[in-house]
């Protein structure tokens, strides 16, 4: 049922940009078009009506003669209703070779709309309308897995995803080909540019996702571009929640200070997952189920519903066992107050002032960056507040 709803919603995605452009062309050289269309059909019929309607009982109301005129000028030509007399014919013949040159050039400024936008698409130049969507910035050898991770099967609405990259065409179309199931929208382009970011509707974006890109024929190193593209979100939509991938640890205090909200350093785990190979096998293993997607025993935060506040993690952690069989692992908490001031380096730089003016230039109080602190395996006495969820390994609970 739910794939259902999903294919119904890409269909109806569908039909209103079909919708849109013929609006847009309506609006343009259609409407000229349309006009003197519509002005020729009515005075054919005011023409025909003064000629035929004396002689010839078809033409025995204006609006028969306009069902004429409309029948002609669309060239369906029931031929229900036929002039008798030279001159009716005559201008019969020219209200039907008028109606071929008027719809003829409708037909084709529709049709037109449609390849250059596709055109456009294909390309990435076409400016994104919709919201509420996922920007993907950059492109790596882990972008697949990304996209999987994002695309949930199981949701009711589907997740609109936006890359924003400079891959070759062949690359992007092998990718569009592989998740046209999905609302993929691909805009080409220089992700760290606030130029691209608006065409790609950073504003009414609900998330955004910096990989360690490597589709760029720059020459910048990928850290510096992901810091760079955070800073250009940032200053465009200050709400938006911005996760960055790292290549190098020492850049991590950097991408903070940029305003991201969450970092991935890239093999982050790699160092423990080969010594635990080596001192503690089957160690990998587990670790690798908690973090495939969508297995049964991958991680996964839950919120707290209100009714559990207050209770003991204790407490809920054997509820959800019990009725779920899921197991807690942690406890995240999101707080508000952190400055980012407190985060600066203690002696101000260059890259600190440089920051520190974008964030300003951005309007972003220095008060209002979020914070989240995770308790692994905590006390079993510590009390859930509001700011809570949980953190559990299996397929979730429904509460």
């Amino acid at each position: 049922m739910q794939a259902i709803t999903r294919v119904r919603g890409l269909r109806r995605g569908k039909r209103s940009q079909v919708w849109r452009r013929i609006q847009r062309e309506w609006r343009q050289a259609g409407v000229r078009a349309a006009v003197f269309a519509a002005v020729i059909t009515l005075v054919s019929a005011d023409l025909m009506f003064m000629l035929e309607h004396r002689d010839n009982p078809q033409y025995g109301t204006p609006w028969d003669a306009l069902w004429w005129s409309m029948a002609t000028m669309t060239t369906t030509g029931y031929g229900d209703v036929v002039p008798h007399l030279f001159l009716g014919r005559a201008l019969g013949v020219f209200t039907m070779v008028s109606g071929m040159g008027l719809f003829s050039v409708l037909t084709a400024l529709i049709a037109s709309s449609f390849v250059t936008e596709s055109f456009k698409e294909a390309r990435g130049l076409e400016a994104i309308k919709e919201s509420g969507h996922i920007i993907v910035a950059g492109w790596n050898w882990g972008g697949e897995r990304v996209m999987d991770g994002l695309l949930d099967p199981e949701a009711a609405n589907p997740t609109r995803i936006v890359l924003v990259n400079q891959l070759a065409e062949e690359a992007v179309a092998e990718v569009l080909f592989k998740y046209r199931d999905w609302e993929m929208k691909f805009v080409r382009g220089d992700f760290t540019h606030e130029a691209v970011l608006q065409r790609a509707n950073i504003a009414g974006a609900r998330a955004a996702v910096i990989l360690a890109d490597s589709s760029s024929p720059t020459t910048a190193r990928a850290d510096d571009r992901t810091i760079l593209a955070c800073l250009a979100m940032k200053h465009l939509s200050p709400d938006l929640k911005v996760t960055g991938e790292l290549l190098e640890s020492t850049n991590v205090a950097h991408l903070h200070r940029a305003g991201a909200d969450d970092v991935v350093l890239s093999g982050e785990f790699n160092s423990f997952l080969l010594a635990s190979a080596a001192h503690s096998p089957g160690v990998p293993d587990a670790v690798r189920a908690m973090l495939s997607l969508g297995g049964p025993a991958q991680l996964r935060k839950l919120a707290v519903p209100e009714r559990f506040r207050q209770w003991t993690f204790g407490e809920f952690a054997a509820y959800l066992r019990e009725h779920y069989r899921v197991l807690t692992v942690g406890v995240v908490t999101e707080s508000q107050g952190l400055t980012l001031a407190s985060i600066l380096s203690a002696n101000q730089t260059s890259v600190d002032e440089f920051i520190q003016r974008k964030f300003e230039e951005a309007g972003i109080s220095f008060d209002s960056v979020a914070l989240s602190g995770v308790q692994v395996n905590p006390d079993d006495s510590y009390v859930l507040g509001p700011n809570d969820s949980v953190v559990i390994i299996g397929e979730g609970a429904a509460l």
